[in-house]
């Protein structure tokens, strides 16, 4: 899987957490002290944040890292 599919695939599971509980991405930006359009670049897979944000995001929406992070990678 290349970088830009890995990071789709994690931006698509906080997305759907965020939705099942019913945050918007303004709701999350307020939260976590970042904008908008920092939450819908990272659902989207277009940036790579900081661990330090990335942490907050996954306190904010009660997420353990390996429920993000284990992604099967299929070997070439």
């Amino acid at each position: 899987m290349s970088r830009s599919g890995y990071l789709k695939v994690i931006g698509s599971k906080i997305r759907v957490r965020r939705e099942e509980l019913n945050l918007t991405r303004l709701d999350l930006a307020v939260a976590l002290d970042i904008d908008e359009s920092s939450i819908k670049r990272i659902e989207n897979g277009q940036i790579n944040t900081s661990i330090f944000t990335f942490n907050k995001l996954l306190i904010e929406l009660k997420l353990n890292p390996s429920e993000v992070f284990l992604i099967q990678i299929d070997k070439p």
